[in-house]
């Protein structure tokens, strides 16, 4: 039990679990939220599936990320990128995720029925299909996440929680207000 020990550091932990299911033809996820100010690290501790990621709320108009996830894989989300997180598999999937106490988790997007695309399963296959309140958006984009990772020094095999734990001062841009691009 790390509690006094993130609650000293001022780092919030996160744990969500997933199962495996669909919900009518789409599949099971989390609800769209951001974090305003601060940056977030999840580390996708088991299972697998698809991160979606936008960078706006009512504009239409920014960058708009489609990732797949797999265990042992870190990402860091930038400060004001709303994320959902789904399962695509027949596992379920844990993610562990960590951000400053001093940020504060927002639901915006419940007006407009969710991110500005759906994960889905059509015809036994998987597919990404734009929400229909969006009227129009950019398609979404890959990120290299092993690149980004290096320029923090996040190394791949060596649990997140660890490493900020043995390595604070490495991690002070978690902590800070910032704007990291992806």
């Amino acid at each position: 039990d790390n509690d006094s020990v993130f609650h000293e550091k001022n780092i919030n932990v996160n744990l969500t679990v997933l199962p495996a299911n669909l919900a009518g033809i789409e599949y099971t996820k989390t609800k769209g939220y951001v974090v305003k100010d601060y940056p977030r690290i999840v580390e996708i501790v088991n299972g697998s599936g698809t991160l979606l990621l936008q960078s706006f709320e009512k504009s239409f108009e920014g960058d708009i990320i489609q990732s797949t996830m797999k265990k042992g894989q870190k990402i860091i989300i930038p400060a004001g990128y709303y994320s959902s997180f789904i399962n695509t598999r027949q596992t379920t999937l844990v993610l562990l995720e960590i951000y400053s106490k001093n940020a504060e988790e927002l639901y915006d997007l419940d007006d407009m029925n969710g991110m500005s695309y759906y994960v889905i399963r059509k015809n036994a296959k998987q597919e990404i299909v734009r929400n229909p309140i969006y009227k129009m958006v950019n398609k979404g984009r890959k990120v290299q996440w092993d690149n980004l990772l290096s320029q923090f020094n996040i190394t791949l095999k060596t649990p997140v929680t660890k490493q900020i734990l043995r390595k604070y001062e490495k991690f002070s841009w978690l902590f800070k207000t910032s704007d990291i691009s992806i």
